[in-house]
């Protein structure tokens, strides 16, 4: 998300802001307009950057656990204090705790002046950081220093050099100690446990000051946005369109459950009618067999079955009568489900073939189709049982005579 105003909140009427690359000293209720997220920076001496072990990984539970994790380090009630969840790693999770006033109030106060922050930080984890060292920026009679990706504190200068031996003898040395538009004469006796640990310190300068190197920050690891926001849980900023969303949720969860299940279904017939066709290619390649035994290499039956009758047709004579008997006869036939065909015997210019049908019916409409084919039929036998029907019927060309008086 674009970022396109940065603003550092503090108790004075006047506060600073990087507006669109532009550093301004401004009211609240005379901020420019800007274009992007709207980043709110609080003083990070009201807000404590800790960490907790909590053996869940569901971020819910891990919420409800904090207050109990961190009861050693907190002093009021839990219900009094908001715990905003950062970044976790194996159980291991970076938790920012301010008070519930305390953030309600600020929230407050930027609402009556028309502004709703897309991202409330502690103003240390703004500061520019890299692995293997700490940063340091003083600012507003306060010193903000960074000792990780999610660590850092605030504190006056009289208390800077007891917090920076407390940090050193807690975590790992840093190899160099980035100051950022600071004069480090005015805190040689604070930076004493830095030096005397042997720890290069290295100066930095940004022509818009604090808000320059916040908002530089901020722009290059956006991911710090995410994992350090304090607007969770109950200050979550309000979205309309989640809102709205809310009471279809189940229903498009139902939507999306039918439409898997559909799909199921789908995948079976697809399977089922890949099935049958397999069974009717085998069943074409019997026929084929059954009709020309001599047959060999039957790849591909249709075009064979057609190219034979081709060459039958073409012989003439009684052939080409047999011919047409079968083409009319398969043309029909094709349209009637479930008709089994047992045998066929052909002598004399008629067709006798045995067919097993589901019921009489059945059989009338096959009489029917097969007329309808100018056929002559002829039912020489049907009988009935174990609710099917076996029938025999003799098929014939009528001639010329006999069609036209029909």
């Amino acid at each position: 998300m674009r970022i396109g105003a940065v603003l550092r909140l503090n108790a004075q009427p006047m506060c600073t802001a990087w507006v669109q690359g532009k550093l301004i000293e401004t009211s609240l209720e005379k901020m420019p307009d800007y274009k992007g997220a709207l980043v709110v920076l609080l003083p990070s001496t009201n807000i404590l950057l800790s960490e907790a072990t909590v053996p869940s990984r569901r971020r819910q539970q891990v919420i409800q656990a904090l207050p109990y994790s961190l009861e050693e380090q907190v002093i009021e009630a839990p219900e009094k204090l908001h715990f905003a969840l950062g970044e976790g790693k194996q159980n291991h999770y970076q938790v920012a705790v301010c008070q519930r006033d305390y953030l309600s109030q600020n929230l407050e106060r930027l609402q009556q002046a028309g502004l709703d922050p897309d991202y409330i930080l502690p103003d240390v984890l703004a500061l520019p950081w890299q692995a293997e060292s700490w940063s340091l920026l003083h600012i507003g009679g306060i010193n903000l220093v960074r000792i990780s990706n999610s660590q850092g504190f605030a504190i006056e200068n009289n208390l800077l050099k007891f917090y920076l031996s407390q940090a050193l003898s807690a975590q790992p040395a840093p190899t160099v100690i980035n100051v950022y538009n600071t004069d480090i004469n005015k805190l040689e006796d604070a930076l004493t446990p830095i030096i005397a640990a042997d720890i290069a310190i290295e100066q930095h300068s940004h022509p818009q000051a604090a808000l320059g190197w916040f908002s530089q920050q901020l722009q290059q690891d956006p991911k710090t946005l995410q994992h350090s926001n304090l607007r969770q849980q109950s200050y979550q900023k309000y979205n309309p369109l989640a809102q709205f969303s809310k009471p279809w949720r189940v229903s498009f969860s139902l939507l999306l459950l039918w439409g898997i299940l559909q799909l199921g279904l789908d995948y079976q017939a697809l399977q089922a009618q890949l099935q049958q066709q397999q069974q009717l290619k085998q069943a074409t390649i019997q026929l084929y067999k059954d009709t020309f035994p001599a047959a060999k290499n039957i790849i591909y039956p249709k075009e064979q079955m057609q190219q034979k009758l081709n060459a039958l047709q073409s012989a003439g004579g009684e052939k080409q009568d047999f011919l047409a008997l079968l083409h009319r006869f398969a043309t029909g036939i094709k349209t009637i489900k479930q008709a089994d065909m047992r045998y066929l015997d052909y002598r004399q210019q008629h067709l006798d073939i045995q067919l097993q049908l589901k019921n009489l019916s059945d059989l009338e409409q096959v009489k029917r189709v097969l007329r309808r084919q100018n056929l002559q039929v002829e039912i020489r036998q049907a009988n009935s049982e174990n609710g099917r029907v076996d029938s025999i019927l003799r098929l014939s060309i009528p001639s010329t005579t006999t069609a036209t008086k029909k």
